[in-house]
């Protein structure tokens, strides 16, 4: 029997906060990435390079930040062609454009027939493999935040 090779993909997480009652609280209703972790029925992410200086040791603290679960997306383990994150629910915008035909802006989206993240184009019915398009792709926003980047006309 061969060996087994572990891929060294990055699994994270980002969602939004939920809203806070205290409207001062840095983590009112803002972006997190990091760990997900479900507790109590509850949703939270533990971002990333928490660290604390104790009595002159470098430790680390768990900080969790509960989330709006409706927010939730995945890290694809794509950067897009400027070096940036492609996330499940990123609204994504082709580069390399020859015909005005061809899709050109499209949603990053989690297939569970195909397990496996797709674009799905806005202007063209078709749903394509992310990692095809990674070099031609720019992030220019999310469902949740610049849902009027997806209007057709």
């Amino acid at each position: 029997m061969g060996e087994r090779v572990i891929m060294n993909r990055e699994i994270l997480f980002k969602a939004r906060t939920t809203k806070k009652h205290n409207e001062k609280h840095a983590f009112d209703n803002v972006w997190v990435e990091g760990d997900l972790i479900r507790s109590g029925g509850k949703y939270y992410i533990h971002t990333t390079g928490n660290k604390v200086n104790v009595d002159e040791e470098l430790g680390k603290i768990i900080v969790m930040h509960e989330i709006d679960q409706t927010t939730l997306c995945q890290y694809t383990g794509l950067v897009d062609k400027n070096g940036q994150k492609i996330w499940e629910n990123d609204i994504v915008n082709r580069t390399d454009l020859h015909v005005v035909s061809e899709p050109s802006i499209g949603f990053i989206e989690y297939d569970l027939e195909n397990t496996s993240f797709l674009i799905h184009w806005t202007n063209k019915v078709e749903y394509s493999p992310t990692y095809h398009w990674k070099d031609k792709l720019q992030v220019i926003g999310n469902i949740f935040d610049n849902a009027e980047l997806l209007e057709v006309e």
